[in-house]
């Protein structure tokens, strides 16, 4: 099976185990079959045949920890060398006799054609040397009759049944054991097994369905003499623990077995290869088993097992699933005494308990009395009700925060009057003893605040306009005012009452303050703080002398302030300390500079219209002359206009120049043997250096 393929394919191997119609009345499953022949053993080759179980499928991606993998591993100490796994996930009885296994790109070891003709080719090749063989085929048969969500089957059912038996009894088997017969000498084992339930918690009238499916198989094997793995009985009959020897109560929900190994829920896959184990090369059994389910002594409800629990018995040990059932195996005969234990829990036993070799004593129920309790519950703000996240919860020495809904739980915290400490910043911690009864309890706390909130607004005592970046701050906490002047300043201490100030300030103003009753847990609107400006500003234009186009970038300064002018060559001035008789200066690069005197300025108040006509200075015009990409020396250089007319050549390396140019704009022109070739641009100066180059 691939690892993330359709669901009713990768439940192939097994599905079949829910899919037995109820109304196929009266077939029971033989007590035993016929007796089998006398088994031969294991030789050198060991062959594994079937679908996904015997491939070994796992949704995990984990396919080395199948059945037929633990058994080679057994096999191994009684002389089997090799181990051949032609397993096909989604194999049919059809299909493994005459090919077309719908996922065969997934099988360990490669053949062509059928399963079965390969298995009879292999077996051929190695005569007498291959034994066991090991069989599961036929869950895919049926499984299209099955309907997962309601456990009801399709009235295909009797057909596609009776199809199986066919395939098994005319075909499959008698091929099988014919290839591993010469003259009327068996040469090697061939075994099949029956199937598990698990579908035993979802499909409640499952369990008759599985029993009627095993009893068709056991009849098929006992026709030939075929030995019948009893999985059903080694999973633990219609009691098993599911979640631990398959995948269906984890986020996979798949039916297959488990590994056993790391992330694993358990090892079902193992429980498989020793019920092949057992119906072939197990010596005779000289340990039993226990069932039974743990539970907690303190619940209404004394059916509700704990899981995790461990039950130990005579050297053998398990632990208990989701409903704290538990199947201990390898238990020695004789009379023991079973124990559990589990975290927050005091230990139970049950002594004299009798276990007889090859039998299971069920029904050994032990009761643990807890030794810890669980909260639960919720911690508030004792003023607003809102929930408290982050807070730490500390009972009886077990400690824990609130999530973002404010809740918490703590678990194992021992019984009895506990001191408890829940604590979080900006509140005052909560210290009482609380009493922790066996079980669950809810325990609700609620905190007072110790902080409230401030909120107000800065503004300019002259225009009535917020002041925004003022800093605004009391009790130690500070914040900036925000566009429009508005603040707020959250955890600020409560002083039990008593009156704070809260102090405002910005540049170019002068401080103010007002004061504040602040409340634990609530927000207070602080009164208006109006800030007198200690500076005023400037505005105006900066523009080329003669023109009304603005100069932008240029810069404007006065007594030790400056800014830049726009693009538009507008700019306003802040910061200036108000008087009369202020000297305000412009300049920019590539021009005079200019002031203005005389200028008075008014704290709190802007003064307009103080414009400035830069003139622009003389520069120099610099460039090379190149003829096809190759400095030209020699040649002659014109530059003309703004009643202005000046020749240069280029010297030996093609540059040339125009020093102390007037500004303005002006035409140039470059020309080589003696005219024949020219060149004229436009360019215009402002100050500075200007590069010109000619390309002829």
């Amino acid at each position: 099976m691939a690892h993330r393929m359709d669901r009713s394919r990768l439940l192939a191997c097994v599905a079949l185990l829910t899919l037995l119609l109820a109304g196929l009345v009266g077939l029971l499953r033989p007590a035993s079959t016929e007796a089998a022949a006398t088994l031969v053993g294991p030789k050198a080759y060991y062959l594994a045949l079937g679908d996904s179980l015997a491939f070994g499928y796992q949704p995990n991606w984990d396919w080395s920890n199948g059945y037929a993998d633990d058994w080679y591993a057994t096999l191994r100490s009684r002389g089997t060398t090799s181990y051949t796994n032609y397993g096909c996930p989604g194999e049919t009885s059809s299909t493994f006799i005459n090919g077309g296994c719908p996922y065969s790109y997934l099988r360990h070891t490669k053949y062509s054609g059928a399963q079965l003709a390969a298995a009879v080719s292999f077996i051929k090749a190695h005569p007498g040397q291959v034994s066991p063989v090991s069989l599961d085929i036929g869950a895919n048969d049926l499984l299209g009759d099955i309907n997962e969500s309601t456990c009801a089957v399709s009235s295909t059912w009797n057909a596609d049944l009776q199809r199986l038996d066919s395939n098994l009894t005319q075909t499959i088997l008698p091929q099988l054991v014919a290839a591993l017969t010469a003259g009327n000498t068996r040469t090697g084992d061939l075994v099949m097994m029956n199937y598990y339930n698990p579908y035993q918690n979802t499909c409640p009238n499952s369990p008759t369905y599985i029993a009627q499916l095993n009893a068709h198989l056991a009849v098929d094997a006992a026709q030939f003499n075929v030995p019948l793995a009893d999985v059903f009985t080694a999973f633990g009959g219609s009691n098993a623990p599911i979640c631990n020897y398959t995948w269906m109560c984890s986020s996979y929900n798949d039916i297959h077995a488990t590994g056993g190994r790391s992330g694993e829920p358990g090892n079902g896959y193992a429980v498989i290869a020793n019920a092949f184990q057992s119906a072939t090369y197990a010596a005779p059994p000289t340990t039993g088993a226990i069932t039974g389910q743990v539970t907690d002594s303190s619940t209404s409800n004394p059916t509700l097992g704990i899981p995790g629990a461990t039950v130990s018995a005579g050297g053998a040990s398990t632990t208990t699933g989701s409903n704290g059932s538990y199947i201990l195996s390898g238990v020695p005969a004789g009379s023991v005494t079973v124990s559990a234990s589990a975290a927050g829990y005091g230990s139970g036993s049950r002594s004299s308990v009798l276990v007889t070799a090859g039998q299971t004593t069920s029904g050994i129920n032990l009761s643990l009395t807890p030794t810890a309790g669980t909260l639960r519950g919720t911690v508030t703000d004792s003023v607003t009700t809102n929930p408290v996240s982050g807070a730490s919860v500390s009972i009886g020495g077990v400690t824990t925060f609130t999530d973002g809904s404010g809740g918490y739980t703590l678990s194992g915290v021992p019984l009895g009057s506990q001191p408890a400490h829940i604590s979080a910043s900006y509140y005052a911690t909560w210290n009482a003893n609380v009493t922790v009864n066996p079980g669950s309890q809810t325990a609700n706390f609620s905190l007072t605040p110790t902080t409230g909130t401030v909120t107000g607004t800065v503004l300019d005592a002259v225009t009535s306009s917020g002041v925004a970046g003022a800093t605004v701050s009391v009790g130690g906490v500070s914040t900036t005012t925000v566009a429009g002047g508005a603040y707020a300043l959250t955890h600020v201490p409560y002083s039990s009452g008593a009156s704070q100030t809260v102090n405002a300030s910005a540049s170019g103003y002068a401080s103010n303050s007002t004061t504040v009753i602040v409340q634990p847990g609530l927000s207070v609107a602080a009164s208006t703080i109006s800030l007198t400006p200690t500076t005023g500003s400037v505005s105006g234009k900066v523009t080329v002398a003669g023109t009304a186009t603005g100069i932008g970038g240029a810069t404007v300064s006065s007594g030790g302030v400056s800014t830049q002018t726009r693009a538009d060559g507008t700019y306003t001035l802040a910061g200036v300390t108000p008087g009369s008789g202020l000297t305000v200066t412009a300049s920019a690069s590539g021009y005079g500079s200019a002031s203005q005197t005389n200028v008075t300025v008014l704290a709190g108040q802007t003064t307009g219209n103080v414009n400035f006509q830069l003139t622009p200075t003389a520069g120099s015009i610099v460039g090379t002359v190149t003829l096809r990409g190759r400095l030209v020396s020699g040649a002659t250089v014109t530059l003309s206009g703004n009643g202005l007319s000046r020749t240069t050549t280029t010297d030996g390396s093609g540059h040339y120049q125009f020093l102390n140019v007037p500004a303005g704009t002006y035409t140039a022109r470059a020309s080589v043997y003696g005219g024949w070739i020219q060149q004229s641009k436009s360019v215009t100066v402002s100050g500075g250096t200007t590069t010109l180059n000619f390309a002829m």
